[in-house]
């Protein structure tokens, strides 16, 4: 796929560069900035509709063991636009049996996420919960960093964690040079928000055979914490596999390490493996799923707890305030408001007055 043609003129004869590298870094800085930016942009664009299924392996990368965590974690991933699902399954290296699974749905519109999580160790029994906080086990996907940020609720990565939205965010400040093997190498600043004095550099490795993808990648910032103690944070990732999916180049296989002050003698290596992945495909019923039946669900918004039925909604009887909670917090729904005939209240009052009047007159009568 050819993203860009640049034509020249070099003593009246008309040129054409023969590779993206060349006709790259023929255009003037601002030119490169803007054609980098687009490339970035129309990525974001088509990752708001994405489905992708992938495996991560954990292991400390300075003892060598890839057997330092016993299990792996797979995701399986809907985006549609601001709303999304998850599933995540944790499974023993050993056996390949499920240690747990867990799904979460993200409903944009009512600002709410819907969980569900499932443990061998319970049998058949499910659990659900309605919060406005996210899953630790979704914010852990890694992958996403490649896609938009700020794309889930409550979401604690912070914005230099997704890739291209903090390049783009970096703009004014981008560094370009050209790279070995006819790559492109980004400096841009990094940095945390949340660590006083901190001050960084990522580099980003980009091919430009492959519609900028960054095949590499090194980052690392130094700061101090509110307490006055030296924090660093350092990572860096090789994409290994790649492919093209509907016109853009996504990593399939990345190796990624973390190495952080507070634990400078662990090396926490991250091998993701991407199995599937479509772009464009997704719709609304792939998201956007009730409750199993019989799942026990937790309502943190309205403070209630029931169990559901076979289209996933409350049963009435089973429905109680959750345990502990002051009554007064609950969220039941209002009685109906009684509405007020205005013109027979008047009436009525009229009536009483034009007999007030009548007897008054009798009486006056009488007398």
């Amino acid at each position: 796929m050819q993203l860009f043609s640049v034509v020249i003129f070099a003593n009246d004869t008309l040129l054409k560069s023969t590779n993206k590298f060349d006709e790259f870094f023929i255009l003037s800085p601002q030119e490169q900035k803007r054609t980098l930016k687009k490339s970035f942009e129309t990525r974001l664009k088509h990752m708001q509709n994405i489905y992708y299924c992938m495996e991560v392996c954990y292991y400390d990368g300075k003892s060598g063991n890839e057997s330092t965590v016993p299990f792996k974690t797979q995701y399986r991933h809907w985006q549609l636009k601001k709303a999304y699902r998850m599933d995540v399954e944790q499974i023993h290296l050993s056996d390949q049996t499920s240690t747990h699974w867990s799904r979460a749905i993200f409903d944009p519109e009512a600002g709410e996420i819907r969980s569900t999580f499932k443990s061998d160790k319970t049998s058949d029994r499910v659990f659900g919960r309605i919060d406005t906080s996210i899953d630790p086990l979704v914010w852990s996907n890694r992958y996403r960093c490649w896609l938009n940020k700020d794309i889930l609720l409550g979401d604690v990565l912070d914005d230099n964690s997704f890739i291209f939205s903090h390049a783009l965010s970096q703009e004014d400040n981008w560094d370009i040079a050209p790279f070995e093997n006819k790559t492109i190498r980004l400096v841009l600043n990094y940095k945390n928000q949340s660590v006083v004095n901190c001050s960084g550099k990522r580099t980003l490795i980009l091919d430009t055979d492959k519609d900028f993808l960054p095949i590499n990648g090194y980052s690392r910032w130094d700061g101090f914490m509110a307490s006055g103690d030296e924090w660093w944070w350092e990572e860096n990732f090789n994409v290994e596999k790649n492919a093209e999916i509907n016109g853009i180049w996504m990593p399939m296989q990345i190796l990624e390490n973390i190495e952080r002050s507070d634990n400078p003698n662990f090396l926490a290596v991250d091998k993701i493996t991407v199995s599937e992945i479509e772009i464009g495909n997704v719709v609304e019923s792939d998201v956007f799923l009730p409750f199993h039946e019989g799942t026990e669900v937790t309502d943190a918004i309205k403070g209630v707890s029931y169990k559901t039925d076979t289209n996933g909604e409350p049963i009435d009887s089973t429905i109680e305030p959750l345990y502990g909670l002051d009554p007064s917090q609950v969220k039941l729904p209002e009685p109906p408001k009684r509405k007020i005939n205005i013109i027979l209240i008047v009436s009525g009052i009229l009536l009483i007055v034009t007999a007030l009047y009548i007897l008054f007159k009798k009486r006056r009568t009488l007398n």
